[in-house]
């Protein structure tokens, strides 16, 4: 078995076991400072007990040289100490956009549901226990697993280094909780991931061949051209609205409309949703309205049609053609090489999960039809929309 990694400020000083010498003992033991620096150490005296206090007054001198004089007490508010010491430290941290983008995301989810709290109140080990399993019931067990991760790697590293607390209480703990039933699958693309399919998607030229299939003589055929352009009318929709591929395929143009403000709405009726209670939701990204309303048809006809024809287009087909769009488009760059390992069904998660920061969990479970008790309050009747949309406006600004 792998020893446990060190945290800032911990030492190996009280579990190792002295060796005996010729002259009295000795001791080998580690110490971590608090910018991470990790020393492996040798301490000889002729007892037991003086070995053990020269090492600690030398880990003391140690982890002095890189400890930080601080203000901070722990009546003080976490979220002030997230804002001001944890955040950037991440946002400065050498990561890739993707993974700076998904430690900010999850880092916002523990801010939010530990707003209001002392840090001592909210880094005690039945509050964080609490806290992720909140996290892993509204949001999900991957998203309170990254949380865990970040909040023990950022929040009690900062922790630590301002000798606010010596070491995470949660640690080395296993909770059923954080494992999801079937884990294949549910991977949830991040803010930045989105962002950038999402700017591919409605960059893709619907005349030309599908990616990935540019050497392939068929894929420049007028079918495999209508094939590209309906999958790209997929995919669009359902980034900006969270739909489900068997909601999306069976949508008419009748239950599509825009209302005094500009907003383009979608109804699902109950009768192709799959908890079959309706619900009528905006469509979160204006360009993605636009062109819904630009090639809009007779109301009896379907939104997405089989590429070559009107008629509907079926399950298997439309998952096909998903996978093969998917993987093409993966092997254009690395930024959207995670594409591999998803389907259209992540969307829900990642808006879901992106938005989460922003939006109360009922607005939520409402926009995308979670469960049939909260769609049983007709979305548009009893919940206000105003703030879903201006939490995806913000999410997709332009840094």
């Amino acid at each position: 078995m792998g020893r446990a990694k060190l945290q800032p400020g911990e030492d190996t000083i009280k579990s190792v076991t002295p060796r005996k010498t010729e002259t009295g003992y000795e001791l080998r033991w580690r110490v971590r400072d608090f910018e991470g620096r990790l020393y492996a150490k040798r301490t000889q005296a002729r007892t037991v007990g003086e070995a053990r206090r020269r090492a600690f007054e030398k880990a003391e001198q140690i982890k002095r040289a890189t400890s930080e004089t601080t203000a901070w007490t722990t009546a003080d508010s976490i979220t002030d100490f997230i804002d001001r010491e944890v955040e950037p430290v991440i946002k400065e941290k050498r990561l890739s956009k993707a993974s700076r983008a998904r430690y900010l995301e999850v880092m916002a989810h523990y801010r939010r549901y530990t707003q209001g709290k002392s840090i001592s109140a909210a880094t005690s080990a039945s509050s964080l226990i609490r806290t992720l399993k909140t996290i892993s019931k509204e949001i999900g067990p991957e998203t309170a697993r990254q949380t865990r991760s970040v909040v023990s790697n950022y929040l009690f590293g900062q922790l630590i280094v301002h000798q606010l607390t010596p070491s995470n209480p949660i640690r080395g703990m296993s909770f059923d909780f954080l494992k999801s039933e079937n884990s294949e699958g549910k991977y949830y693309p991040t803010q930045a991931e989105w962002q950038a399919f999402l700017d591919y998607v409605l960059a893709d030229d619907p005349d030309s061949p599908m990616p990935g299939k540019e050497n392939v003589p068929q894929a420049h055929k007028r079918e495999a051209k209508a094939r590209h352009a309906r999958i790209i009318q997929l995919t669009e929709l359902q980034l900006a609205t969270g739909l489900r591929a068997s909601e999306a395929r069976q949508i008419t143009w009748a239950d599509v409309t825009q209302d005094d403000h500009g907003v383009v709405w979608v109804t699902v009726r109950p009768e192709i949703s799959k908890t079959k209670v309706g619900r009528t939701i905006p469509v979160l990204v204006p360009e993605v309205g636009k062109r819904l309303l630009a090639r809009k048809g007779k109301d009896e006809e379907l939104v997405i049609p089989q590429p070559n024809s009107g008629k509907p287009w079926d399950k298997a087909g439309v998952h096909k053609a998903v996978r093969d769009y998917y993987e093409g488009v993966a092997g254009t760059s690395e930024d959207l090489a995670f594409l591999k390992k998803i389907r259209s069904h992540a969307w829900r998660g990642a808006l879901n999960t992106i938005t989460a920061p922003h939006l109360r969990p009922d607005i939520r479970a409402a926009y995308f039809g979670h469960t049939e008790k909260v769609n049983a309050r007709a979305y548009t009747d009893h919940v206000n929309v105003r703030p879903m949309m201006e939490a995806v406006e913000a999410l997709t600004q332009r840094e």
